[in-house]
């Protein structure tokens, strides 16, 4: 849900809205990090559900969205060259 509303929906807009049906070039020197941590935070998940003997409850609930809207922050500083990252080249 969120890869085809977080990818998809805004592409989809600019090829219909500003680009009139022309392909969009696409920059995506910065998507390994942001997928690392992705599957990442999935295997990290996977394992706390079997540690908790597969109950969800509203703390680690409250625990992975916050370590969602981290995820959000970091990937939004780096873009914007607040903080480093190795695959985003940011100007001097």
């Amino acid at each position: 849900f969120d890869i085809l509303l977080g990818l998809g929906l805004p592409w989809f807009l600019a090829s219909v809205a500003i680009n009139s049906g022309n392909p969009n070039i696409v920059d995506t020197a910065g998507i390994g990090m942001g997928i690392a941590i992705l599957v990442g935070t999935v295997i990290l998940f996977l394992a706390v559900i079997v540690v908790n003997r597969f109950r969800m409850n509203s703390s680690l609930g409250w625990i992975f969205l916050a370590l969602y809207f981290l995820f959000l922050a970091y990937t939004l500083l780096s873009q914007y060259c607040v903080l480093p990252s190795p695959s985003v080249e940011c100007p001097a």
